[in-house]
């Protein structure tokens, strides 16, 4: 509870339920904060998983993504910046958009095809919503 309360609780700059943690992880970190590993340990995180409720919840990570590295920038060289910015630019063209808003109106059932369709929704998803926290635009889901 003291590291809590000298590291400043969670950061409310975050807008959406994402990386916020990550970021107090660091500062209780750098207030000394160790992590022990219980293999016993349970946790237990239930949501009602949907395509359009997992598209948005992946996208708000790219959003809040780029919140997280400018206040956290320690494990961020300048390849990975590049990268992700290129990445970025790649995903948010209008094509990619395209590809993006297809795939996540799509119905998912047992099908061969799927998992790589699935890996290119979240992939698009996180930096398109990364390319829009870059240009500060609001959310577009």
């Amino acid at each position: 509870m003291v590291l809590l309360q000298k590291s400043g609780w969670f950061d409310e700059s975050f807008p959406y339920a994402s990386h916020e943690d990550l970021e107090l992880g660091y500062r209780l970190a750098d207030q000394g904060m160790r992590l022990i590993y219980d293999p016993e340990a349970e946790g237990f995180h239930w949501h009602l998983l949907t395509v359009q409720g997992i598209s948005r919840r992946v996208y708000l990570m790219g959003y809040s993504a780029s919140l997280f590295w400018r206040k956290v920038r320690r494990q961020d060289g300048v390849l990975k910046r590049a990268a992700r910015k290129l990445l970025a630019w790649f995903c948010s063209a209008p094509w990619g958009v395209f590809v993006w808003n297809r795939l996540r109106r799509k119905e998912y059932l047992d099908n061969k095809a799927y998992p790589v369709q699935w890996r290119v929704l979240l992939f698009f998803g996180f930096f398109i919503g990364l390319a829009d926290a870059y240009r500060s635009r609001t959310i577009r889901v």
